[in-house]
């Protein structure tokens, strides 16, 4: 498998031939021309492209410019589909028509999605997704960003004006595919019980208003200081099955005293407040990357990380992608996205695929 990443500019040594390419950038900045570019460079390659919280080759991340990977097999093959989430009464029921598609696939060797962001419920996409699969299929990938304006969100496959669809890919072959996900986050001696929710919106906790509760805990400046201290503070949620999640806010609403988070909050479920440091993150970004990382020399690493671990480590947030070029070999080739949501297994407490928020999720792809 021939793998190169770069930056979509003049002198960019590019593969011509390539079978498959990702490009991620910013959703205010992309206009037509930018995808023309891309067509003439790529003009054999299946484009999937996607709206960020900023994405990264290598150890370099990117707000403005876009960046890209491109992929040519040598023997193995892939299966690729383009979803448009209206088309379904529900993400439920299109996770189900994925797992449909795609269960009877000879030789699947991993899947990989790419979600809208705004449009499609991860959590019951995933659900969907788990139904008929293998559940020892690797499942990575995440949901699309809107860098930390949370309005809209652009998933899309070969085509403009790009739309808030739903990307699956099937790699079939022979391909080694290992998946990695870890969180970092330490649990603090603060539990409740969530007594009134709607879908992701989150508002009584011991019923009591969750917005008090936690303006009260946290003690910000003004309202501006609460949304962003809420990010330092996400909910780790058990979910009736016993899976532990954790649960990141993505909008604050201070005139109804709501809080949305990036997957469901279902009633009856308990979460604890979460905390972490720096080199708390930093130590499960190399426990992800040794998870995923086996004995084949990895030729490409596809890595999706919450924006809101971007957020806490702010200046530092690169060291995560110099610790996946710690743990793998010098010469793979490494691109991913910061999300409003990761897909990955959790290895501690389900064998099933799940959205998550605040992890690192990795996966090494090798082809024999």
């Amino acid at each position: 498998m021939i793998t190169k990443t770069g930056t979509i500019k003049e002198g960019q040594e590019i593969d011509s031939e390539a079978q498959l390419v990702f490009y991620a950038f910013n959703r205010v900045n992309f206009d037509k021309q930018q995808y023309e570019t891309i067509k003439e460079k790529f003009p054999k390659a299946d484009l999937v492209g996607f709206s960020t919280s900023g994405h990264f080759t290598d150890a370099t991340i990117y707000d403005d410019k876009i960046s890209f990977a491109s992929l040519h097999f040598e023997k193995a093959s892939y299966e690729i589909k383009s979803y448009n989430p209206d088309d379904y009464a529900s993400s439920l029921v299109l996770g189900n028509q994925i797992s449909a598609d795609f269960k009877t696939l000879n030789d699947l060797k991993g899947l990989l999605i790419i979600a809208d962001g705004s449009k499609t419920n991860g959590t019951f996409l995933i659900e969907g997704v788990n139904k008929e699969l293998n559940p020892d299929t690797p499942i990575f990938g995440g949901m699309a960003g809107d860098s930390a304006r949370f309005e809209k969100t652009l998933v899309d496959l070969n085509k403009l004006p790009l739309s808030e669809h739903v990307i699956v890919i099937g790699f079939r072959g022979n391909l080694q595919i290992q998946t990695g996900c870890c969180a970092g986050w330490k649990e603090m001696e603060i539990e409740y019980t969530i007594t009134k929710s709607v879908g992701n919106e989150l508002i009584e906790v011991n019923h009591k208003n969750a917005y008090d509760e936690l303006y009260t805990l946290l003690a910000p400046k003004d309202d501006a200081d609460f949304t962003n201290n809420t990010l330092f503070f996400p909910f780790q949620l058990t979910t009736k099955k016993g899976d532990q999640l954790i649960r990141t806010p993505i909008a604050v609403d201070h005139k109804n005293k709501r809080i949305t988070y990036a997957g469901e909050m279902p009633e009856g479920c308990v979460v604890k407040l979460m905390k972490a440091g720096s080199l708390n993150l930093l130590k499960s970004t190399t426990q992800a990357c040794e998870e995923a990382h086996s004995s084949h020399n990895s030729q490409f690493v596809f890595a999706t990380s919450c924006v809101g671990r971007r957020v806490v480590l702010d200046k530092m947030a690169n060291e995560e992608f110099l610790e996946i070029k710690d743990v793998f070999p010098k010469d793979s080739k490494v691109f991913g996205f910061y999300s409003y949501g990761e897909f990955a297994r959790n290895n501690n407490t389900s064998s099933s695929c799940l959205l998550h928020n605040q992890t690192f999720t990795i996966a090494s792809i090798y082809e024999n």
